[in-house]
């Protein structure tokens, strides 16, 4: 029977100008072994004494080097199949909102990144599930009430 596990989180960096929003997407090196030149949002492994949130603010950090002004939970989780191993993995999703003006420095990991509306990222974007939750938290910020039931923000002082 396969296992159900959750030991990934997925993290939407975002910045706002006036009424523009733009997302970070990451483009995978060419010499990683698994998935290279794949465009992708963070994505990060959960260590043993980490719990997603954790995960969530390191993997940030490791990957671009910046500092979260707030990291919201988008309530949708990303799943996937190893068949490899025979398991279920359920990837809880965030979103992080930076300074517009934040410098980014991406780790060895990426070789490149680019800010983009919407539109752009469910192009490039190669997983359904980061194009979901992409399109789930898009449509929140646009709301101007109720946007509190469904985004829970998370106290990261």
């Amino acid at each position: 029977m396969s296992k159900i596990i959750s030991k990934y989180v997925e993290v939407l960096v975002f910045r706002r100008n006036k009424n523009l929003i733009e997302y970070l997407i990451l483009q995978r090196g060419t010499k990683e072994k698994i998935y290279p030149n794949i465009w992708q949002v963070i994505t990060g492994k959960i260590k043993k004494n980490e719990n997603a949130i954790q995960t969530a603010i390191r993997e940030l950090k490791e990957e671009t080097f910046l500092k979260p002004i707030s990291l919201w939970k988008i309530n949708y989780i990303n799943s996937f199949y190893d068949e490899k191993n025979d398991e279920i993995n359920l990837n809880p999703m965030f979103a992080v909102e930076i300074d517009f003006d934040s410098k980014i420095k991406i780790s060895n990991e990426h070789q490149k990144y680019i800010w983009c509306v919407f539109n752009k990222c469910q192009k490039l974007l190669v997983w359904r599930g980061q194009k979901e939750a992409i399109k789930i938290f898009h449509k929140l910020l646009q709301r101007k009430n109720q946007k509190e039931i469904y985004l829970t923000k998370i106290d990261i002082a």
